[in-house]
């Protein structure tokens, strides 16, 4: 055999070595058309909305009472009757998060950080929101 044989038969080989090994890809489960991202911190996202929402609360009548007889005393005058129901209104804060593994989830707090706004990168801590940054 000669050379030009010899490097003919080498040419061969290495072209029949590169066509039998098909190019290497993901290996993804059948109608996962997402791959899974890599999640550095599982307690972690963004906040995608913030709704507020008004809820009044009213006071029991004894709290009511209680307050108007340690008023009338502090004021030196007597209390009669169960006067009006107080109503104390707070704020409630809706706060939808995406968080980094891509689950959604909705959290609902009576009070948030003021720099806290849609977009902010937070933290999941005991089942509240917590800005990060």
């Amino acid at each position: 055999m000669g050379f030009r044989s010899l490097f003919i038969v080498a040419v061969g080989l290495t072209l029949a070595a590169c066509a039998s090994a098909p190019p290497q890809r993901n290996q993804q489960s059948p109608g996962n058309d997402y791959p899974t991202p890599q999640v550095r911190c599982p307690d972690c996202g963004r906040v995608e909305r913030i709704e507020v929402s008004q809820v009044s609360g009213a006071s029991n009548g004894k709290s009511a009472v209680l307050g108007g007889i340690v008023g009338g005393v502090a004021s030196g005058s007597s209390a009669t009757g169960y006067g009006p129901v107080q109503r104390a209104v707070t704020p409630n804060y809706r706060i939808s998060v995406r968080m980094d593994d891509g689950r959604r989830l909705v959290f609902i707090q009576g009070a948030i950080s003021p720099n806290l706004h849609e977009g902010s990168t937070v933290r999941i801590e005991n089942g509240r929101v917590v800005l990060l940054r």
